[in-house]
């Protein structure tokens, strides 16, 4: 007579107690951690990139409104205000030098979630303009 060894029952994922209790449902819990940190990496490169784009918006207004308010004849805040304002911009300071020239600074609003973040603070641009010495 052969000796029958009883069979092994195979573990079919089953909790049974053993020490892989806790381990259950892990993979889910890691998944979404790494989902979230992706998504807040990519909420931080795209403020950053809206925050870097409005600098460069405020810059161009600031260029802008210098070289229209130097103008060809007589040295004019008020075009400096128009051409800020044309571009998105608003004009903060318009300062008219003694020789001709004229320092404008301008300030463009960031957009509505990321002016949040920010705290009111604005992006600021700073131009100066001006005629060329003769000769």
């Amino acid at each position: 007579m052969t000796s029958r060894r009883p069979r092994r029952r195979q573990d079919r994922g089953g909790d049974r107690g053993g020490d892989r209790g806790g381990d259950r449902g892990g993979g889910v819990v890691l998944v979404l951690c790494l989902a979230a940190v992706a998504l807040g990496a990519g909420l931080a490169v795209t403020a950053g990139g809206a925050a870097v784009v409005a600098r460069h918006r405020a810059d161009a207004a600031a260029d802008l409104a210098a070289l229209a308010a130097a103008g060809p004849v007589v040295p004019d805040c008020a075009r400096a205000q128009e051409v800020a304002a044309g571009n998105g911009a608003r004009l903060t300071s318009c300062v008219l030098l003694p020789d001709g020239t004229v320092t404008v600074e301008v300030a463009v609003p960031l957009p509505g979630w990321l002016a949040g973040l920010a705290g009111g603070r604005r992006p600021v641009g700073r131009a100066r303009a001006g005629h060329l010495p003769p000769g």
